[in-house]
């Protein structure tokens, strides 16, 4: 296998556009300039109850009421209104806190009337004392375990440093991220700070529904200057309380739960429950936090009552699509586990939509390169929704795979129709392959180590307890990423973190960039690893 060369290259690209016709000037790209305002920018001693803007063009106002942030909060959301080239807003003056500044800045709300040229970030700024105060911190937003920026997130500042305060007050100042995750927060007063970042579902500045993520510091922040790079990982507590995150109702009597957390020992109780059969099926998912339920034909609604480890989850009246006839059915299915060419090193799965009753596996035909072989399938899974069938593929063979009329029949009484599955296997050349060197340094393991596709889903997951060199043979020819988990429990899992303990998630570490894999190359990687 040729060994690939990891280089960087910078490319300009100009591109060519085509001679059109005057269409009559050129277009306005410029957002609308203030022209004065009232009172002035910048005013001390501020004992208004509103002010006026005016601008060199008529403008217009998008979602201002969530993009308008004023720092402090006030009591009370401003009434802010336009008309033609002045924008007015109006408050409370009694709601004005003393020798304070006050920070209006509008986002990206306003923009002219005509070609919607946004007028970005601005701001009017004022103060109730005999000076504006200047300090500014700014930083970025992620989520904890993704690392993805975070947009509408507010960052909350707070001069009593008391801990209850983000679950009790408003703060005394605050910003919101954008959608690069940035956010920025000026005339601050100078002084010791408590800061907590928080995603404010219900717009009330305060840490109050379990659904709302967070972040926050280790310690206070004495602000005596401008601070930069104070930066929030975003994230979830663990409730104590299981609950139903989702419900979907399936036709013919498939129904999905999907829990905030896995279960531990479940319990249905059906109330008033008259089924044409006795039974219905469970299905729970690897991860313990989605439930699968079949249920045949019924008569009626009933309640169905979930419990997980003697505590209520939730109680649900279902009314089910009955099954009357084959003809309303859909289809079955018969899914096998790839498509095109097979990975020469895999078993072949087939999957169903319902739990399969009865089938035949004598019905089940491989034939390699017209002759037929012995094979020998299993279903994989109690409620047989996956055969498995083994066998050593060869790349140069043609395979065709039949499954006869009837071979399975599911838990409505459907039976499959012939399938004839013709494929290949892979070349074995189609593959690449990443040796990466990982050195945990000084860093304590043990670590779990996940090799990711581009969407940062799981392919495989290792635990690592020293530096070694992981080593991915046979991946097909795409785009790979790494993450590593700093296990610091011991427990085989990412735990997120608790404000009342003060303990912070556990730290993950995103190898830098992804990495592409070419056929028939293998490519040779480092990565040291650093905790702040």
């Amino acid at each position: 296998m040729k060994k690939l060369p990891i280089f960087f290259i910078v490319i300009s690209l100009w591109s060519c556009a085509n001679m059109a016709p005057p269409t009559g000037g050129k277009k306005d790209i410029t957002p609308p300039k203030l022209q004065k305002s009232n009172p002035p920018m910048q005013s001390v001693y501020f004992d208004e109850g509103g002010f006026q803007l005016e601008f060199d063009e008529n403008v217009g106002l998008e979602n201002v009421h969530s993009q308008l942030v004023v720092s402090p909060p006030m009591k009370e959301r401003p009434d802010v209104k336009y008309n033609k080239k002045k924008i007015t807003v109006h408050f409370d003056k009694d709601d004005l806190l003393e020798n304070t500044t006050y920070n209006f800045n509008f986002g990206n709300s306003i923009k002219d009337h005509n070609e919607g040229n946004i007028l970005k970030n601005f701001s009017y700024v004022f103060s109730t004392g005999s000076y504006i105060d200047s300090i500014s911190i700014s930083g970025h937003i992620h989520d904890a375990f993704t690392e993805d920026p975070l947009n509408n997130v507010i960052v909350l500042l707070y001069r009593n440093l008391e801990d209850s305060m983000p679950l009790t007050s408003l703060p005394n100042y605050f910003g919101m991220s954008d959608e690069l995750g940035e956010y920025t927060i000026g005339n601050i007063k100078n002084g010791e700070y408590k800061l907590f970042a928080l995603e404010d579902l219900n717009q009330n500045y305060i840490y109050d529904q379990a659904s709302e993520r967070i972040a926050f510091l280790d310690e206070f922040l004495l602000l005596d200057s401008n601070l930069s790079e104070i930066n929030f990982n975003v994230f979830g507590e663990e409730t104590s309380n299981q609950f139903v995150s989702e419900r979907q109702i399936e036709d013919y009597g498939k129904l999905l739960y999907k829990f905030n957390k896995p279960l531990k020992d479940l319990n249905i109780t059906l109330i008033n429950a008259v089924f044409e059969k006795d039974e219905y099926v469970v299905k729970l998912s690897e991860e313990k936090d989605s439930l699968y339920i079949w249920f045949p034909d019924f008569k009626d609604t009933f309640t169905m009552i979930l419990n997980d480890d003697s505590s209520f989850i939730d109680t649900t009246e279902m009314e089910i699509i009955p099954v009357f006839s084959m003809e309303e059915m859909p289809p079955f299915r018969i899914i096998p586990n790839f498509k095109g060419k097979i990975d020469f090193y895999k078993e072949l799965d087939l999957n169903f939509d319902n739990p399969i009753y009865e089938w035949n596996p004598k019905m089940i035909t491989l034939y390699e390169d017209s002759v037929e072989k012995k094979i020998e399938p299993y279903f994989v899974d109690s409620l047989k929704l996956t055969l498995r069938i083994p066998y050593k593929w060869d790349e140069e063979k043609k395979y065709l795979l039949l499954v006869g009329l009837g071979s399975f029949i599911d838990f409505y009484d459907q039976r499959n129709d012939i399938l004839e599955l013709k494929f290949g296997a892979q070349e074995e050349n189609f593959y690449g392959k990443i040796n990466l060197d990982i050195d945990l340094g000084e860093t304590q393991p043990p670590f779990i180590f996940q090799l990711l596709d581009v969407d940062k889903n799981v392919i495989d997951e290792k635990t690592l307890t020293e530096s070694q060199i992981v080593t991915y043979t046979f991946l097909r020819p795409k785009e790979y990423g790494f993450r590593l988990i700093q296990d610091l429990n011991n427990n085989g899992k990412w735990d997120t973190g608790e404000y009342e303990s003060k303990r912070q998630p556990e730290p993950i570490i995103y190898f830098p960039g992804n990495s592409k894999v070419r056929s028939n190359w293998e490519l040779d990687l480092t990565w040291g690893i650093e905790l702040d």
